[in-house]
């Protein structure tokens, strides 16, 4: 495994473990990372539809109707009825999964000031400037494609 890939792994573990700690904190328990991706991909504005998330995720509608009742189950999300297509299903925040997220947005300020505190503001700065940074298409060039690896000549072959 790579140096950056190791850094950033370990560095987003250590992200995610504090949103985790400040949630359990909270009351809220243990989230699931499939139920916090599930309600990062859900409308801002509204109910969304089972098949939509579905496809923002990458996975089935089975899938997604098991995520989303894990999520009622916790009392975060609510299933409701679609006014314009009876057959469907929608799924929404619950108005303690509005106070989660809202509770998770002001952890975040938090964990930010936190690594300001601890790293520095400038390299806080530094980071989020490179990881704002426009890396290109999510693939590689043909230069990058040959492993480098020192007494190595083996060439990788894209997928």
């Amino acid at each position: 495994m790579s140096l950056m890939h190791q850094y950033l792994l370990e560095k987003l573990e250590w992200y995610e473990t504090c949103l985790q700690g400040r949630a359990q904190e909270l009351g809220y328990g243990y989230i699931k990372p499939t139920l916090v991706q599930f309600i990062k991909k859900m409308n801002p504005q509204g109910p969304s539809r089972i098949a939509l998330l579905a496809e923002r995720l990458g996975v089935t509608r089975r899938r997604v109707s098991q995520i989303a009742a894990e999520g009622v189950e916790l009392g975060l999300l609510e299933l409701i009825e679609d006014t314009d297509d009876k057959r469907v299903m929608l799924v929404q925040l619950s108005e303690r999964g509005e106070l989660m997220v809202d509770a998770a947005v002001a952890s975040m300020i938090r964990i930010e000031a936190e690594l300001a505190r601890r790293i520095g503001r400038g390299n806080l700065d530094k980071l989020k400037e490179v990881l704002a940074m426009d890396w290109g298409p999510a693939e590689l060039r043909e230069a990058a494609r040959t492993d480098t690896t020192p007494g190595r000549k083996k060439r990788v072959e894209p997928r």
